[in-house]
């Protein structure tokens, strides 16, 4: 695995990278409406890269967590716990 992570930048130099290369960046969130922002921001990529309609329809999603806390999760999936806001 450690291959795998393992990228050349230039000749004669290799790094190791864990996180995708690409534009991203950390970010602190201290208040409430951003960490609902962040949360919901999540949820919605299945739908931004067209792979369900609606983000409750993503099996692997906490949207349903979040939306309909006595709803049964999927039987077959790791148990979540909701972060509490």
């Amino acid at each position: 695995m450690l291959g795998q992570l393992t990228i050349r930048e230039r000749p004669g130099k290799t790094t190791f990278r864990f996180w995708q290369e690409g534009s991203g960046y950390d970010r602190n969130s201290y208040n409430v409406e951003a960490i609902k922002a962040v949360i919901d921001y999540i949820h919605h990529n299945p739908v931004r890269r067209g792979l369900c309609e609606h983000p409750a329809a993503w099996k692997w999603s906490s949207y349903r967590l979040y939306e309909t806390p006595a709803e049964p999760p999927e039987p077959e999936l790791p148990q979540l716990r909701r972060f509490c806001l």
